[in-house]
């Protein structure tokens, strides 16, 4: 009966050496895996709580910097007032000895605004800029305002509107005139209209039920 080679021992010696070793190192690695993944939830618990306290607090009362310390873990609180001054950035930033002395940290990051005190941008849904005073401004529907100085079409009573950021769409349900425009597109520059053209929808009077715009399209039923 033939025997095992030397070749055959040694390899198989090499295997089993292979097996003790990673059955070792990964019985040594397991708890150290254990220990960072515990260490970080409970430094991402801790930064939470803090953002949570401070959100709860008034505005005004929110510090610039803070720091405490609990359980081995060191707790840094920052607040930065941003620019259009109703808004805070909240930076909680846990670190703390980790295996192997190295030191790991864990940062979050949270807005607060002054919902309650807005200040002088009551207008601005995003809190930033400032913007002037609103300004009421009139047009009319008529020769040498909105219409043409030489408009000779009559009368228009306007009782359908649609804009857009480059575009005004009137239109009209009463002209003193068969076949007369009854639809007016302007295009807006600065905020102020500017006539481009007018069509008429329907050779009868009370020709047009309303009017829509698009980009790059209009609409009139």
């Amino acid at each position: 009966m033939r025997g095992f080679s030397t070749i055959e021992l040694l390899v198989a010696l090499m295997l089993l050496s292979t097996m003790l070793i990673a059955a070792v190192l990964l019985s040594l690695g397991a708890p150290l895996v254990l220990r960072s993944a515990r260490e970080h939830y409970e430094a991402l618990a801790l930064a939470e709580a803090a953002l949570a306290r401070e959100e709860h607090r008034p505005f005004a009362a929110i510090a610039p910097y803070s720091t405490t310390t609990s359980e081995g873990y060191l707790l840094t609180l920052e607040s930065l007032l941003l620019p259009d001054e109703t808004t805070k950035r909240l930076t909680a930033r846990v670190s703390w000895q980790g295996a192997g002395a190295t030191r790991r940290a864990s940062t979050l990051t949270t807005y607060v605004a002054n919902y309650q005190e807005p200040g002088d941008y009551p207008c601005d849904v995003l809190a930033r800029g400032k913007w002037d005073p609103p300004t009421s401004v009139t047009w009319s529907l008529t020769p040498g305002d909105l219409l043409p100085a030489d408009w000779a079409g009559g009368p228009v009573l306007a009782d359908r509107m649609a804009a857009t950021r480059e575009h005004l769409a009137l239109s009209s349900t009463v002209t003193a005139l068969d076949n007369a425009p009854s639809f007016f597109l302007f295009s807006l520059t600065d905020g102020e209209p500017t006539y481009r053209f007018a069509l008429p929808v329907s050779s009868t009077t009370a020709a047009v039920a309303d009017v829509a715009l698009t980009s790059r399209h209009a609409y009139v039923a």
